[in-house]
């Protein structure tokens, strides 16, 4: 039979772990923003490749993401530093 853990523990032990995850959910928000923005970019990849359709070969779809992959990373950095 396991020993019994007086009440006032566990509550210290709930608080303990509490205060743990509200000093570390920082990097964790961090890490949902950062999520957040790649799905986003995603879905407009994939926005764009559906206008399109049907591509003609590999090349032509790589052509296609990288051309917009940079239109955003330009539009990125100018409203970033701007």
């Amino acid at each position: 039979m396991a020993p019994k853990i007086p009440v006032c523990g566990k509550i210290e032990d709930i608080i303990a772990k509490t205060l743990t995850y509200r000093v570390h959910m920082h990097t964790h928000c961090l890490h949902i923003r950062t999520n957040n923005v790649v799905e986003r970019l995603s879905r407009e990849i994939r926005r764009h490749t559906r206008v399109v359709g049907i591509f003609p070969n590999p090349e032509s779809y790589l052509r296609l993401v990288t051309m917009y992959l940079m239109e955003y990373s330009e539009d990125w950095s100018v409203t970033r530093f701007s």
